[in-house]
């Protein structure tokens, strides 16, 4: 066939592509938010088309996902690629590394096959037992008194406010995030010690509430929330499903979520300060005039160098992608990542947002795109 008579495939849509790749819409988005993809063009509509290379890549990264390779080690490899450097040393070490920790897993899957054997062998010749009201199952209960193994304790990952550790109790921003894999099933456990109602919130999901006071409620009795109030001394799990992303997780009454907030001292709320500030620095070098739009200003002058009173944080603080966060008190990040490592933990940094999918100004002119407005 000559290249005259052979017609080049036509571009694929996302839907398109994620069909033939086997795998979701969002997968494809998620790879092309890494890079991981690239559109070979885009309609006048602005919808992005991809050609048969980008299949081919498609089938590539969740082959490589397959061997064990996480993303980050996928997008190292494209990388080098597309630099016309060889990646096949980096991938040798990489299955190099995987090999020894499936080897080690291995031994405790054996392990514990064993262990499960000889369970089933020792219960074949125990009667049947009926609980007495102190113990649950008299077959498990005779391994535990014969195999001189210790039950591993489970700590929670952490609290808000409140380290796994003994660390006293912390504000934002000094509040660590919660981190979780995408697809990880999450249990946050909130403890209300203050003496104040606490309405929880978290955004970017729907949670259920599964537990309480009294322990883990039946499956018939949990709720579908975005926002549950802890009373005072009381006790409530939540649990959701993780979705990539930045989700704040927060006390939703406002002055639990500032910082100090000086009730005696005057402030400028809504005052014009044009020309005043260059006027009272006239007498008092270096003065800053307060925040006239509200309290998130505050941030930019603890950077400022503007000192306030010892020992006293500012009212808003917090630096994000997109300048100062706002928050403080009882707020904190559940940061959601594809391609974390087991057990790691560890801040991810910020969310990389799909291209497209922040907001801008697009204009300053209040008449742009003739928005519908009541008459006079």
């Amino acid at each position: 066939m000559t290249a005259d008579s052979r017609k080049s495939d036509p571009p694929m849509t996302v839907r398109r592509l994620a069909h033939l790749g086997g795998v979701t819409v969002h997968v494809v988005r998620n790879y092309l938010r890494r890079g991981l993809l690239r559109a070979a063009s885009h309609t006048e509509a602005g919808y992005q088309l991809f050609s048969t290379a980008e299949l081919h890549r498609l089938h590539f990264i969740r082959t490589a996902q397959r061997l064990g390779f996480t993303l980050a080690e996928i997008e190292e490899i494209l990388r080098r690629s597309r630099q016309r450097k060889s990646p096949c040393p980096l991938v040798r070490d990489i299955m190099s590394r995987r090999l020894k920790e499936t080897r080690e897993q291995l031994v405790h899957l054996l392990d514990l096959q064993s262990r499960m054997a000889q369970a089933v062998a020792h219960w074949t010749h125990l009667p049947d037992a009926v609980p007495t009201g102190n113990d649950v199952c008299a077959l498990i209960d005779a391994i535990a008194a014969t195999e001189a193994a210790t039950v591993p304790k489970t700590t929670p990952r952490r609290l808000l406010g409140r380290r796994a550790s003994s660390e006293k109790s912390s504000v934002f921003p000094a509040i660590e995030p919660i981190v979780a894999r995408t697809g990880e099933r999450v249990r946050i456990r909130v403890g209300n010690l203050s003496m104040w109602n606490h309405p929880i919130h978290l955004h970017g999901v729907q949670f259920h509430i599964t537990g309480g006071d009294g322990g883990r409620l039946p499956r018939s009795q949990w709720r579908t929330e975005v926002t549950e109030i802890v009373g005072v001394g009381q006790m409530r799990d939540i649990e959701f499903t993780a979705v990539p992303g930045d989700w704040a997780f927060h006390c939703h009454m406002s002055h639990h979520t500032m910082g100090p907030m000086g009730h005696d001292l005057p402030n400028t709320i809504g005052v014009d300060q044009r020309g005043v500030e260059a006027k009272i620095r006239q007498m008092l070098p270096g003065y800053m005039a307060m925040g006239e739009d509200g309290m998130g200003e505050h941030q930019d002058h603890t950077d400022g160098g503007m000192a306030g009173p010892p020992n006293t944080l500012a009212m808003m603080a917090g630096k994000g992608p997109f300048g100062n966060i706002e928050m403080g008190g009882m707020f904190t990040v559940v940061k959601v990542r594809d391609d974390l490592a087991p057990g790691d933990f560890s801040d991810p940094g910020w969310y990389r947002n799909p291209a497209g999918s922040v907001a801008r100004r697009v204009s300053n002119d209040p008449a742009f795109g003739n928005p519908p407005r009541r008459p006079r």
